[in-house]
């Protein structure tokens, strides 16, 4: 890959870091009616998916300057 698409890849990532990070935020927040040990579980697994994935983007962009 070039400059140009590993800085995307990287763009991407966080982009979707983003995501997970909201989603696993929020939910437990939305769904506030049933609280279950699930939820708060794929909230957790959520977070962690997300931290995960801006690691990755942070390295990517490292490794590409």
């Amino acid at each position: 890959m070039n400059h140009e698409q590993t800085k995307n890849l990287a763009v991407f990532y966080n982009n979707l870091a983003t995501a997970f990070v909201i989603v696993g935020t929020i939910t437990p927040f939305l769904i506030n009616q049933a609280i279950s040990l699930k939820t708060y579980i794929g909230a957790l697994v959520s977070l962690f998916c997300g931290i995960i994935l801006l690691l990755i983007s942070i390295r990517i962009l490292r490794d590409v300057k």
